[in-house]
């Protein structure tokens, strides 16, 4: 099935293709997402400063965006992020002002698939095999694909913690920049700023949130990169 999502990007950056992704809504979307809805009650508490989650923004010159999980290749520590935030070499920061450096991306692709790998440089950080979750951390313990029917819960920076079902498995959807197939959708509600955000099932990964219409306060569908492609192109792993 094709079909056309809203970005769900807190703001204006430049993906691999170096195009600015505007996250216009597009097509027949119904309604606009609203950017101000306080997180949901089921969102967690800030993590500790001294260590970065799934589900944590980070920071660039072209805007933010957020971790969807924590990857090795055995040696050294990665984040794996949507396709959308910027491409290679692109500079990571902790802090909105940009005085903490905290990694470099090193791997993206967008369109066609929506991934990108950022390698961390701060060891003053620990990197775990976490995410965001309903008041505490989730530990990852390794990555599937996901199946039509199978429940999932997802982190957002914006709209904290939900769960539902996988709708649909191999979709194809429209953004400006071109279209991204091989993604999964659920019926979790997703809003501006949730974008990159983790899903799982039960500990195990499953995807990173590329786009969506509707809204936490009508409802909404939300398309998600599968977490096992974008391990075997990187050669990562999760869990460790």
């Amino acid at each position: 099935m094709a079909g056309t999502a809203t970005d769900l990007a807190p703001g204006t950056r430049r993906g691999a293709s170096g195009r600015t992704l505007v996250g216009a809504l597009l097509g027949a979307l119904l309604g606009v997402l609203a950017l101000a809805l306080a997180p949901t009650a089921g969102a967690t508490t800030a993590p500790a400063a001294d260590a970065i989650r799934g589900g944590d923004r980070l920071y660039s010159a072209a805007g933010p965006c957020t971790v969807a999980f924590n990857a090795t290749d055995g040696t050294d520590r990665y984040g794996l992020m949507a396709g959308h935030c910027g491409g290679v070499g692109t500079q990571w920061y902790r802090d909105p002002a940009l005085t903490v450096p905290v990694a470099v991306t090193t791997l993206a692709v967008f369109p066609g698939s929506s991934w990108s790998v950022v390698r961390y440089t701060n060891p003053d950080l620990e990197y775990p095999s976490e995410i965001n979750g309903a008041g505490q951390p989730v530990r990852i313990n390794g990555a599937g694909q996901p199946s039509v029917g199978q429940s999932v819960c997802r982190y957002g920076s914006t709209t904290g913690f939900h769960c539902g079902t996988v709708t649909g498995v191999n979709q194809t959807i429209a953004f400006p920049e071109g279209t991204v197939s091989g993604l999964f959708t659920t019926n979790i509600c997703a809003e501006p700023g949730d974008q990159g955000g983790p899903a799982h099932a039960s500990g195990t990964a499953l995807g990173i949130l590329v786009g969506g219409t509707g809204n936490c306060s009508s409802g909404g569908q939300t398309y998600y990169q599968p977490v096992p492609p974008v391990l075997a192109a990187a050669g990562l792993t999760v869990g460790y």
